[in-house]
């Protein structure tokens, strides 16, 4: 059975885009790409599918992507959640992110994942099952200050796929969560001006890595939070505040 058949959401996301980047140069892949926003991919798919303007927080959107998923995918395939969002202001204490930002936090990083297993797992099932993937944070390992908020809805996010593998494995699933320490994007350069970036990790990386995991035959990992992270001289060297550009005052 193919094991390189895609569903990505968030696939306007500069990790989304590295695994678009990666995937094209695989034979036989066939992606479906979903986004809230306007998405246009540039390169010559022979099988893609994208389907923009989907809202994972609404049922109607919901349903629409459902049909279209069952439509598109004729054999088993993989689910690649890159939803989710940091905090706007970047690094913040507690009590200085408001109750607003925390609840679109969790929404963001959480529920959407939560609603596409919902609606799509089943769909996922019944044509062989596949992996289900989702994106983590080192946060939620060593519990790093400025960043409770957006820990605990990654938290919350390897508990619901660590309970996806254990449910579903003899259903032909397997889920896993990649904790990822920081990614080397424009938005976060802007956000940490000062950081470590040169030790920051390339979504390219990331996203080869990831799809060679799933891509390897007779794979049975389930049920893992598994860290990515690149060496970073400040961070074992110094401090966790160097690498990001924070100082603990």
């Amino acid at each position: 059975m193919c094991n390189n058949y895609y569903l990505i959401t968030g696939a306007t996301s500069p990790l989304a885009k590295a695994f678009i980047n990666t995937l094209k140069n695989r034979k036989d892949v066939k992606i479906f790409l979903t986004s809230r926003k306007r998405l246009e991919v540039k390169d010559d798919f022979d099988n893609i599918a994208i389907l923009d303007g989907i809202d994972l927080l609404c049922n109607n959107d919901l349903q629409i992507l459902s049909q279209e998923v069952d439509k598109f995918f004729d054999s088993k395939f993989n689910i690649v959640n890159s939803v989710g969002r940091y905090y706007k202001m970047g690094h913040q204490v507690f009590c200085d992110i408001s109750i607003d930002e925390a609840q679109d936090i969790m929404m963001s990083n959480y529920m959407t994942v939560y609603n596409v297993a919902k609606n799509i797992l089943p769909i996922q099932i019944q044509k062989g099952g596949g992996h289900f993937v989702g994106f983590s944070c080192t946060s939620v390992n060593y519990m790093y200050p400025t960043m409770a908020a957006f820990a605990s809805a990654k938290s919350a996010l390897e508990t619901l796929i660590g309970s996806i593998a254990n449910e579903y494995y003899k259903d032909g699933i397997i889920a896993n969560t990649f904790r990822l320490s920081t990614l080397n994007t424009d938005e976060e350069k802007k956000l940490k001006p000062n950081g470590d970036f040169n030790n920051w990790l390339a979504v390219d990386q990331v996203a080869d890595f990831v799809c060679n995991f799933i891509e390897m035959p007779n794979n049975i990992i389930s049920g893992n939070n598994m860290h990515i992270y690149k060496h970073s001289e400040t961070f074992f060297g110094s401090s966790f505040y160097d690498r990001i550009d924070l100082k603990n005052e």
